[in-house]
């Protein structure tokens, strides 16, 4: 059983009296909680301190989460400036937007440290060109990203969305680049 709300604050309130982690995954994923914005937005009160942390992977596939957790858990990681790698999974998300999804690659802008980001956006009915258009700026501008991976299956992108993500590819090196018509498995992954 996943935890009640005055749970999850507690957790958070637990990893705010620790700066000194260096990773940190989270998993709600499946959560049928109606009220889950609220409480990922106490959630995200555990990053505020976490200044040495350098890899973070949040899972919050198939819950109601919506602009509102991604503007709060912006807020936060904007702060964080350790942060090497970043994986949002969001598959199934059916209320995160275009708006969200901008809120997040601008609060990544900051990052300098930041090399490796991966979104799972499988199966968001409301991402369309607008969040490929936005990704793709926000790939251009910050170089220190180099390793990018991007699930846009059953969403509203099209062949124009895509070819924009596909332009960064080639105007800039990287390790590796991926824009995936498959499941990332993102929790699969995580359970490893």
């Amino acid at each position: 059983d996943e935890p009640s709300e005055k749970g999850w604050i507690k957790i958070a309130d637990a990893f705010s009296c620790s700066s000194n982690l260096l990773k940190l995954n989270l998993a709600l994923e499946k959560s049928n909680q109606p009220d889950i914005d609220y409480t990922i937005t106490s959630m995200s009160t555990m990053l505020r301190s976490q200044y040495s942390l350098e890899h973070l992977t949040l899972l919050f596939s198939s819950t109601l989460i919506s602009d509102v957790s991604l503007e709060a858990l912006g807020s936060k990681l904007s702060k964080l400036m350790s942060l090497n790698s970043i994986t949002f999974g969001l598959a199934n998300c059916f209320d995160i937007t275009d708006s969200g999804i901008s809120l997040v690659m601008i609060s990544l802008g900051s990052l300098s440290m930041l090399s490796q980001l991966c979104l799972d956006l499988e199966g968001c009915p409301q991402i369309t060109d607008d969040s490929c258009m936005k990704i793709a700026e926000h790939l251009e501008m910050q170089v220190s990203i180099t390793n990018f991976q991007l699930c846009l299956r059953e969403t509203q992108a099209t062949e124009l969305g895509r070819c924009r993500l596909q332009s960064v590819e080639s105007s800039r090196n990287f390790s590796k680049f991926s824009i995936s018509e498959d499941s990332l498995n993102l929790f699969q992954t995580f359970l490893e």
